[in-house]
């Protein structure tokens, strides 16, 4: 007998970053000072998937490299 494979459906990386804020009880507001953003408009429209792949993909590694969230541990 084989055990079902439990797949998890994919979710895009602004609906990851927001759950995972929400668990961690950050705002948006609060990760934009820890990552040194200016306007926090720009963490609002990755959390909405709003703007472009490019803007995205560079607040994704941004948020990678500086490991604000200690996603490491």
């Amino acid at each position: 007998m084989h055990a079902e494979q439990i797949i998890e459906p994919v979710q895009a990386f602004g609906t990851c970053l927001k759950g995972l804020l929400e668990k961690r009880k950050i705002s948006a507001s609060e990760l934009a000072r820890m990552m040194a953003y200016k306007s926090r408009n720009s963490i609002f429209r990755v959390l909405e998937e709003e703007g472009g792949h490019g803007a995205r993909q560079a607040f994704y590694d941004r948020l990678i490299e500086e490991d604000p969230l200690h996603l490491d541990e």
